[in-house]
């Protein structure tokens, strides 16, 4: 009958959302892969795999809860690289590097905040506002830094471990961007504040309308 497909989803136990669209394709991917390509299923591989996608990972979780309260943010890449090449560069200047990482995370977080305020209080759509930000700061930091590659310095311990470094077999990038990824989830759906972000992304003019912070 016209109009059945989520009854039956239901009769089924069974939902489909776009996130199990979204594991589907890529258990099918993987299943295709795993039949067309040598090695591929082989523990160095996947771990490679895993090293090589975990940065853009933790980035993704990151966009990830934009996008779930109906937004966009084209900054991320551009504040990554420039907060990192802040930190080393200062570093540079005798300044223990731990502190420089700290600087540079409060340089990425005030540029955050910016953006925040130019589309929450401003009003400015997310798209345009994130652009222009994210290349006003890359450029800026091209003048500035006057340098396309910066090095860290080479004796740094904690800074080799969370490069190279494993935990169990595991690379420790992978699992910082596992840990980034639960702690996120459970901040979205456990805090209610994640609730907010959910409600605002799923209806805005219903939650406005029932009195939610939007």
């Amino acid at each position: 009958m016209p109009g059945s497909g989520k009854s039956d989803d239901r009769r089924l136990g069974f939902k489909v959302s776009q996130e199990v669209v979204v594991v589907a394709i890529s258990l099918a991917l993987f299943v295709v892969f795993s039949a067309t390509l040598n090695n591929f299923v082989s523990q160095g591989n996947i771990i490679a795999i895993l090293k090589n996608v975990s940065i853009l990972g933790t980035l993704a979780v990151g966009m990830g809860s934009v996008v779930v309260g109906r937004g966009i943010d084209l900054t991320m890449v551009a504040v990554m690289v420039v907060g990192i090449a802040f930190s080393i560069w200062i570093s540079s200047w005798g300044i223990d590097f731990t502190l420089a990482v700290i600087c540079g995370a409060v340089l990425v977080a005030a540029i955050g905040l910016f953006t925040g305020v130019m589309v929450a209080i401003a009003e400015v759509p997310p798209i345009f506002a994130t652009l222009a930000i994210a290349s006003s700061v890359y450029g800026s930091g091209r003048i500035v830094f006057a340098s396309d590659v910066l090095y860290a310095p080479p004796d740094i311990a904690w800074l080799k471990f969370v490069g190279n470094g494993s935990v169990l077999g595991i690379p420790m990038s992978v699992v910082i961007f596992g840990a980034v990824a639960a702690l996120m989830g459970l901040f979205l759906r456990k805090t209610r504040f994640g609730r907010l972000v959910y409600a605002t992304g799923d209806n805005p003019n219903a939650a406005r309308t029932t009195g939610l912070p939007t």
